[in-house]
């Protein structure tokens, strides 16, 4: 496992992440998808969620908003993914944007182990994850 150590003595030097979570009728998947994303080994002032829901019937809106350091924009209708994420992306000022679908449950080094590769050579410009099943 890669890991690297980023300049300076705070983690106030790690760069800024947004983690977008796309969600639709999420609500069975939704709430162990943002523990899992709140319980990173980065700097928890380096990083934010924002979920963007996708017009959900479902109880995904209240679940996400019972966490308080998550954001939340609601859609008044369905968009689809690609469009949900644009919507998100136009909300983000920070260094990186990490798209994630609300069904996934990430490790705790997750935020690190793709800002590292991004940080440590210009000329990568996407990064991306391994999918691993879960039960």
């Amino acid at each position: 496992m890669f890991t690297k150590n980023f300049p300076g003595d705070s983690m106030k030097n790690f760069p800024t992440v947004m983690v977008i979570v796309a969600a639709h009728n999420e609500s069975s998947l939704i709430k162990k998808c943002l523990q899992s994303l709140l319980s990173q080994n980065y700097s928890r002032e380096n990083y934010s969620i924002l979920v963007v829901d996708d017009a959900s019937n479902d109880a995904t809106p209240q679940i996400v908003k019972s966490f308080t350091n998550v954001s939340l924009i609601q859609n008044k209708k369905n968009r689809g993914f690609a469009t949900t994420n644009n919507i998100a992306l136009k909300q983000c000022t920070c260094d990186y944007a990490i798209l994630l679908n609300a069904d996934s449950r990430v490790e705790n080094n997750f935020i690190q182990q793709l800002v590292t590769p991004m940080e440590s050579d210009a000329s990568i410009a996407v990064c991306g994850g391994a999918e691993h099943p879960y039960t």
